[in-house]
Protein backbone atom coordinates (compact mmCIF):
# COMPACT_ATOMS: atom_id res chain seq x y z
CA UNK A 1 0.00 0.00 0.00
CA UNK A 2 0.98 3.55 -0.70
CA UNK A 3 2.20 5.98 2.08
CA UNK A 4 1.08 8.43 -0.23
CA UNK A 5 -2.09 10.36 0.89
CA UNK A 6 -5.09 9.65 -0.98
CA UNK A 7 -5.31 12.99 -2.17
CA UNK A 8 -2.06 12.90 -3.81
CA UNK A 9 -3.56 10.14 -6.28
CA UNK A 10 -4.73 11.32 -9.13
CA UNK A 11 -5.25 7.90 -11.27
CA UNK A 12 -5.21 4.40 -11.96
CA UNK A 13 -2.17 3.13 -14.82
CA UNK A 14 -3.25 -0.64 -16.00
CA UNK A 15 -0.97 -2.80 -17.15
CA UNK A 16 -1.43 -5.72 -19.87
CA UNK A 17 1.43 -8.14 -19.78
CA UNK A 18 0.47 -10.45 -22.87
CA UNK A 19 1.88 -12.78 -25.01
CA UNK A 20 2.32 -10.90 -28.20
CA UNK A 21 2.14 -7.50 -27.09
CA UNK A 22 2.14 -5.18 -23.78
CA UNK A 23 -0.21 -2.07 -23.30
CA UNK A 24 -0.53 0.41 -20.90
CA UNK A 25 -3.77 2.30 -20.35
CA UNK A 26 -4.53 5.53 -17.63
CA UNK A 27 -7.78 7.03 -16.41
CA UNK A 28 -7.75 9.89 -13.67
CA UNK A 29 -9.24 8.17 -10.21
CA UNK A 30 -12.95 9.20 -10.10
CA UNK A 31 -13.54 9.97 -13.47
CA UNK A 32 -16.51 7.74 -15.29
CA UNK A 33 -14.18 7.84 -18.61
CA UNK A 34 -13.10 4.91 -20.45
CA UNK A 35 -8.91 4.55 -19.61
CA UNK A 36 -6.71 6.23 -22.59
CA UNK A 37 -3.87 4.27 -23.79
CA UNK A 38 -0.48 5.43 -23.37
CA UNK A 39 2.13 5.90 -25.84
CA UNK A 40 5.78 3.42 -24.99
CA UNK A 41 8.44 4.24 -27.15
CA UNK A 42 10.38 1.96 -29.01
CA UNK A 43 12.23 1.06 -32.29
CA UNK A 44 10.00 0.46 -35.31
CA UNK A 45 11.38 -0.04 -38.85
CA UNK A 46 14.95 0.04 -38.46
CA UNK A 47 16.74 3.16 -37.07
CA UNK A 48 13.19 4.91 -36.55
CA UNK A 49 12.03 5.92 -33.10
CA UNK A 50 8.13 5.86 -32.49
CA UNK A 51 5.74 6.23 -29.29
CA UNK A 52 2.68 3.47 -30.35
CA UNK A 53 -0.18 1.87 -28.00
CA UNK A 54 1.06 -1.56 -28.63
CA UNK A 55 4.82 -2.91 -27.84
CA UNK A 56 5.24 -6.23 -28.90
CA UNK A 57 6.85 -8.99 -26.99
CA UNK A 58 9.74 -9.48 -29.11
CA UNK A 59 13.58 -8.88 -28.97
CA UNK A 60 15.14 -7.32 -31.78
CA UNK A 61 18.90 -7.75 -31.65
CA UNK A 62 20.07 -5.51 -34.65
CA UNK A 63 23.25 -7.02 -36.24
CA UNK A 64 27.30 -5.35 -35.72
CA UNK A 65 27.20 -2.92 -38.35
CA UNK A 66 23.54 -2.51 -38.62
CA UNK A 67 22.59 0.86 -36.36
CA UNK A 68 25.22 3.59 -35.77
CA UNK A 69 27.26 3.57 -33.14
CA UNK A 70 25.27 4.69 -30.01
CA UNK A 71 21.94 4.21 -31.98
CA UNK A 72 21.22 1.18 -30.09
CA UNK A 73 19.64 2.61 -26.84
CA UNK A 74 16.79 2.80 -25.67
CA UNK A 75 14.46 5.71 -26.86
Amino acid sequence: MSSAPESALRGVLGIDLGTSHTALGWAPLGAEEAPRPVPIPQWVAGRRRDSLPLLPSVLYAPLSGELPPGEAGLP
